[in-house]
């Protein structure tokens, strides 16, 4: 059986467009079950079932978005034809499986317990960014910023300002988990109320 790496480098180099595409839903697929999994843990670990529907479009969503990512990653790799594609695609690979690995498992947290608060109306959860040590400046900011499960932790367009006296603005799309940059450390943990 092939490892999820060696899947996403043949992903990189084959030539065959009908191989491409099983390859892409092969990968696609890896990161839809991270998120199964975590949304069944994360259910388990609550106490409620995990089988709701809502979640339908977040994980369509999510899919595309993770499709765009490794095609994006893709083109990369190809683009840079004199460089050795295996420790590129490496290098790449790992920062996705890092990141968009991570944000799957947090939105399945989010969106079971959204379907908690669906259940019991008397709930009332709400998301905190924590920071790990050693982080940057922007996460550091925003280490203990608790929103609603709804909204984003960060705005499009958003001014942070930074313990350095910097400030950060958020020229990316609004920000629904801890993950302000690649290989980003930091978590989510829920405020039960």
């Amino acid at each position: 059986m092939k490892s999820v790496s060696n899947i996403a480098l043949e992903y990189t180099t084959t030539s065959n467009e009908q191989n491409q595409r099983e390859l892409l839903l092969l990968l696609v697929s890896y990161f839809l079950t991270l998120y199964d999994m975590e949304k069944e843990n994360f259910a388990d670990e609550l106490g409620i079932s995990s089988e709701f529907v809502e979640d339908a479009q977040i994980k369509f969503d999510y899919m595309k978005k993770i499709e765009l990512t490794l095609q994006n990653m893709r083109e990369t790799v190809q683009s840079e034809k004199d460089k050795d594609s295996e420790a590129l695609t490496a290098l790449y690979f790992n920062r996705i499986l890092n990141t968009d690995g991570k944000k799957a498992k947090e939105l399945a947290q989010i969106e079971t317990a959204k379907h908690l608060t669906r259940l019991d109306r008397s709930k009332k959860i709400r998301k905190r960014w924590k920071a790990f040590s050693g982080c940057c400046d922007v996460c550091r900011a925003m280490d203990g910023v608790t929103v609603a499960l709804d909204e984003p932790f960060m705005y499009q367009g958003q001014v942070v300002e930074l313990s350095s006296g910097e400030r950060y603005i958020n020229n990316y799309a609004a920000m629904d988990t801890p993950n302000a940059h690649p290989n980003d450390k930091c978590s989510i943990e829920f405020i039960i109320e």
